[in-house]
């Protein structure tokens, strides 16, 4: 099973099983952040995917994670680009998940308080520069795209 495919169902518990340190992290939000960054990379393809995690705060962030150091590391050194876009794709979205979660975007924090607890720690710890960096990437401005806040809001 590839780490992509550790996405399970239950809302605000374990819900990655190669991740299972994020498993605050609400699973509606999980989906619905994959999707967007899916999307995102079907249209511009995965080549840059490895840069945007190398970012030197992201980077230490993976690193201090064991679990998605491990994703990370394999990753980097498998054969197949399936598998490697795979890893790459999951590690993006548990970091954008993380960012949604701890500014509360769409009401996400609201709803799950003590994951955004630890996602506002996480968050303030390891990207005290930029809090938003994948949420600017993967989220455009609201007033181009008003479909967006429906596709990521809460159920």
């Amino acid at each position: 099973m590839s780490p992509a495919e550790g996405i399970a169902t239950q809302s605000c518990a374990p819900i990655l099983r190669d991740a299972p340190d994020f498993g605050y992290l609400p699973t509606e939000l999980v989906k619905k952040c994959g999707q967007l960054v899916r999307a995102r990379h079907q249209e511009v393809g995965c080549r840059s995917l490895p840069d945007l995690l190398w970012d030197e705060q992201t980077r230490d962030f993976i690193m201090s994670q064991k679990n998605l150091r491990t994703i990370f590391e394999k990753a980097s050194t498998t054969q197949s680009a399936k598998k490697a876009n795979a890893s790459y794709l999951l590690i993006t979205t548990i970091i954008f998940s993380l960012e949604v979660l701890a500014s509360d975007f769409a009401g996400w924090g609201t709803r799950c308080p003590y994951g955004k607890r630890k996602a506002v720690e996480l968050v303030a710890n390891f990207f005290p520069n930029s809090r938003t960096r994948l949420m600017d990437i993967y989220l455009p401005p609201l007033d181009s795209s008003p479909s967006l806040l429906g596709s990521i809001s809460p159920s």
